[in-house]
């Protein structure tokens, strides 16, 4: 194996013998033998490439063994590790083991998170069949999650999150990682999405020109069921009037109940458009607000009225959202409020809601 990519700092990565003991440094270049204990620190992560083509990025504070007793064997001790592993046919498959379990792997994507008495993994692509101390196996396929625990049977159920859950590692070694001294990691909170803002007719996008200030979640749970509200409040910390663009997963099977703005510290409530119609009413006011940008090829429809204060929420692939707001005056903020619904199913009793 091979370091691929690393956090930028000395301490980030190390790599030890199978004991944890005689611990050095890690770099971008470095050779990693079978056998070799990987850890990464509080803020350090890792992305490895194998000799099979697998590719793995281990999570902060993690610990992973290459096993050298077994071909495409892993140990993840702690913390979470995301894989895509390369599909063989004249090799094993692949296996990991971690506290409470093990499981088997065919060429797929997925997140395993180990904890000392509970794991779990989270698949994108193909499937993995999860067992547990007892020998007790299922099988999990993209978009669910398994999960294990120490005298229990395995559990499996469709993951609302996956999507989610792979994020930390597609953001895993930007040299921004690791925070300042005395300053805590700049790392977006789980499930709040990304934020950009833009001035009107312009592409390039600011980051950090708007800000999230309030973040409110209510959730009811009724015959299976969940209706989830989130009230947000975004305030623009700049000179200018900007268009704010909010990029954020929702569950899969979710379907978009209301969609409010607040104009004039009144919620005006949405309205379901065909798609075109929408986008063309968007660019009629982006036009209106920047005059001097060149006329769009595009259809473009003014509406006077509340569609002046305008909020556009449309779907993108792989289950993520975009909403955009406009406009967030210079020095001021506007609040939106979104509510949607999803089907909790009942797993060996249980609902779980995420």
């Amino acid at each position: 194996a091979s370091v691929a990519r690393s956090t930028d700092a000395p301490d980030a990565a190390m790599r030890c013998r199978s004991d944890g003991t005689a611990c050095q440094p890690l770099a971008v270049g470095d050779e990693v033998a079978a056998g070799t204990m990987l850890r990464t620190a509080r803020h350090g992560r890792l992305q490895l490439k194998l000799d099979d083509g697998t590719e793995l990025v281990l999570d902060r504070d993690a610990e992973l063994v290459l096993r050298g007793d077994r071909a495409r064997s892993l140990r993840l001790n702690r913390g979470a590790l995301q894989a895509d592993v390369a599909h063989l046919t004249t090799a094993p498959n692949a296996r990991m083991e971690f506290p409470a379990g093990n499981l088997e792997v065919i060429g797929t994507r997925f997140v395993v998170r180990a904890g000392a008495d509970r794991s779990s993994v989270q698949v994108a692509r193909g499937v993995v069949q999860l067992t547990d101390e007892q020998g007790r196996a299922e099988r999990v396929l993209a978009g669910e999650e398994g999960r294990v625990v120490a005298g229990q049977k395995v559990a499996v159920a469709p993951s609302p999150v996956v999507a989610e859950g792979f994020a930390w590692s597609e953001r895993a070694v930007a040299t921004s990682d690791r925070p300042t001294p005395g300053e805590e990691s700049t790392e977006p909170l789980r499930g709040l999405g990304e934020l950009r803002a833009k001035r009107p007719g312009q592409q390039d996008e600011r980051d950090g020109a708007v800000r999230l200030t309030k973040h409110a979640v209510t959730a009811k749970l009724v015959d299976g069921v969940a209706r989830t509200e989130i009230d947000e409040t975004f305030q623009n910390d700049t000179g200018d009037e900007l268009e704010g663009i909010f990029r954020f997963p929702l569950p899969p099977d979710a379907q978009i109940e209301r969609l409010a703005l607040e104009v004039n510290g009144k919620l005006e409530e949405g309205a379901f458009v065909a798609r075109d119609r929408g986008q063309a009413i968007w660019r009629g006011v982006i036009q209106n607000a920047a005059p001097r940008m060149p006329k769009p090829v595009d259809e473009i429809i003014w509406v006077p009225g509340p569609w002046r204060d305008p909020a556009l929420l449309e779907w993108k692939r792989g289950g993520r959202f975009e909403l955009r707001i406009f406009p967030i005056p210079a020095r001021g903020s506007r609040r939106v409020v979104l509510a949607y619904t999803q089907p909790v199913p009942s797993v060996g009793g249980v609902r779980r809601y995420t």
